[in-house]
C-alpha cells in the first residue's frame, strides 16, 4: 500500500533533483525485511537518505539480552542501546549494504507507531516505510498494527510493504 500525501518530493527526485528522504520503521522481523529490500529497489532507481528505526521497550529488550540492574523504563541502559545499534545496524548491512543508512534506535514505553511518526517528522522524511504482517481477525486486537498506525497519523506519505513469508528474525547477542 503507497498512500502518498505530497507528489512534490517525488517528483524532484525522479528528476533527479534531489534524493528522497525514507524513513524506515524496522523490527527484526520478516516483514522489516520485505521493506528493507523494497528501498534498495528504490535507491536503484533514484538517490535515496535512508534512516533506519527501531522503537524498543526497555525491559523487554534488557530482558532478553539478560541486563538487569536499576534503569529508567523509558531507557535504554547503554549496553542495551550499543547492542540494538550494532543488532539493527549489521541487519541493515546485511540487506542494504554498509552505510547506506543512517540508524536510529530509541526506547519508548508509549504507542510504538507514535513515535514513530515523531521521529520521521524530526527526520523530515518524504516518505515513511513499514512492513506489515496483515494479521486477520484475533491478530489484530492482540497485537495492534504499526502499520495501520502509520498510514492513519502520519503528515508524510507512507508506504506499507508486505512480506511473501513472514518469520521471525533470529536474533543472537551476548550482553
Amino acid at each position: 500500500t503507497l498512500v502518498v500525501r505530497s507528489a512534490v518530493p517525488f517528483e524532484a527526485w525522479a528528476r533527479r533533483e534531489r534524493p528522497l528522504k525514507i524513513f524506515v520503521a524496522c523490527d527484526f522481523t520478516g516483514t522489516a525485511e520485505a521493506a528493507l529490500r523494497w528501498i534498495k529497489g528504490l535507491a536503484a532507481a533514484g538517490p535515496c537518505e535512508v534512516v533506519v528505526s527501531y522503537v524498543d521497550w526497555p525491559l523487554d529488550e534488557a530482558g532478553r539480552l539478560g541486563i538487569t540492574g536499576q534503569f529508567l523504563r523509558s531507557h535504554n541502559p547503554p549496553q542495551v542501546q550499543q547492542i540494538l545499534e550494532r543488532e539493527l545496524s549489521e541487519r541493515v548491512g546485511a540487506l542494504l549494504g554498509e552505510n547506506v543508512a543512517r540508524i536510529r534506535v530509541e526506547p519508548s514505553i508509549g504507542r510504538i507507531d507514535s513515535r514513530l511518526v515523531e521521529m520521521a517528522r524530526e527526520e523530515q522524511s518524504d516518505l515513511v516505510v513499514a512492513g506489515t504482517h496483515q494479521r486477520h481477525g484475533l491478530g489484530r486486537v492482540a497485537q495492534p498494527s504499526i502499520s495501520r498506525g502509520l498510514l492513519r497519523d502520519a503528515p508524510r506519505s507512507v508506504a506499507c510493504i508486505p512480506a511473501a513469508r513472514v518469520e521471525t528474525i533470529e536474533r543472537q547477542s551476548a550482553p
